[in-house]
């Protein structure tokens, strides 16, 4: 339906995106059966973050200097993605909470391909959840917590340049981010590699507390949704119903947004 043009979509930006949801896939395919540098590594998820950002602001016609903002937010989020890997089940709840949010914001903010694309995230870790949880019969990899990673931040920057608010955006990616940037953070002032194995995440702290892989990460996963509840919340309460419903896109009718710093961070259109 979405190529043959059944579903209403803005078929230029769904191709940015899904090109580089299928890249970071390939990528970490790559990975898993060969071994990649990680120098090369690092500069190919750069790269992907490259072409996305700088394809999304052409068809968009957004400012170029949000190119380097999303290069880093792409790149970053893929290395984020594969370091919360940890623990059965935390991968798949997390691509299926996220992508349901996703879709919730493309929904209420009337850009159909974010809804396509977050329900297809959703639905893809759904369908992995029972091989994941019930028997470890299949594990991501690589290749699964790239393509989670890379997923959700290609439908993030395009939401975001195609003028989608902040809290839609970052609240479901605001755990996982919390989880590594302060782990890194804590490696690093204690003088540890911060690249190599460890197991000084909160939800690897969870599990040697005692709590099963599904506990922990069914834990990770509540503080996520309510996050990502909370920061919808915020926004109703900050933002006239109008206004809620086109988006603050400036669409003919619109009501006024509020001049708060979150509304300023978003692209000028």
């Amino acid at each position: 339906g979405l190529v043959l043009g059944l579903v209403p979509v803005d078929r230029s930006v769904m191709l940015v995106v899904l090109t580089g949801m299928v890249a970071c896939g390939v990528l970490g395919w790559r990975e898993d059966s060969a071994g990649v540098s990680v120098r090369v590594r690092a500069a190919a998820q750069l790269l992907i973050g490259l072409a996305v950002t700088l394809g999304l602001t052409l068809v968009l016609g957004t400012g170029y200097w949000w190119i380097p903002v999303g290069v880093l937010a792409v790149a970053g989020y893929i290395n984020v993605a594969n370091f919360m890997d940890g623990i059965n089940g935390i991968s798949g709840l997390h691509g299926l909470t996220a992508g349901v949010f996703y879709a919730y914001a493309g929904w209420v903010t009337d850009h159909p391909w974010l809804v396509v694309a977050a329900s297809a995230i959703a639905g893809a870790y759904l369908a992995f959840l029972p091989w994941n949880l019930w028997g470890s019969r299949v594990f991501l990899g690589d290749t699964g917590s790239y393509f989670l990673g890379g997923s959700l931040a290609c439908c993030a920057v395009g939401a975001f340049l195609s003028g989608v608010y902040v809290e839609y955006l970052l609240g479901p990616l605001l755990v996982y981010l919390a989880d590594t940037g302060t782990t890194l953070l804590r490696r690093i002032r204690r003088g540890e590699p911060w690249y190599r194995p460890h197991r000084q995440h909160v939800y690897q702290r969870l599990t040697d507390l005692g709590l099963s892989h599904l506990g922990s990460a069914a834990v990770v996963t509540a503080a996520t949704a309510a996050v990502s509840a909370l920061s919808i919340w915020s926004l109703d309460l900050s933002r006239p119903a109008a206004a809620h419903r086109s988006g603050g896109r400036g669409h003919p009718g619109a009501v006024p947004e509020p001049a708060t710093l979150l509304t300023r961070l978003r692209p000028a259109r």
